[in-house]
């Protein structure tokens, strides 16, 4: 999926691991200790607090918010 994300724009930075949730259609079982989330407003700075790097975390908002209003836009 990656050459897809960095078509539109995406970088990939220090992936600790990866996983797939659906293919095809077909949900797959999350690994035991994996929990995954969306991420809410109020997670914002505690994601700020994570990422420390100002314009790192300027460019994840802008994508975050970007994302949300193409679905909106075309839900």
């Amino acid at each position: 999926a990656r050459p897809f994300y960095e078509k539109y724009g995406y970088e990939c930075v220090h992936v600790e691991r990866s996983m797939i949730l659906e293919l095809v259609g077909r949900s797959i079982s999350i690994p035991e200790g994996v929990h995954i989330r969306t991420i809410m407003l109020d997670d914002l700075p505690m994601l700020l607090e994570f990422m420390g790097d100002e314009d790192e975390w300027l460019r994840f908002a802008r994508a975050y918010f970007a994302a949300y209003e193409r679905r909106r836009l075309y839900s």
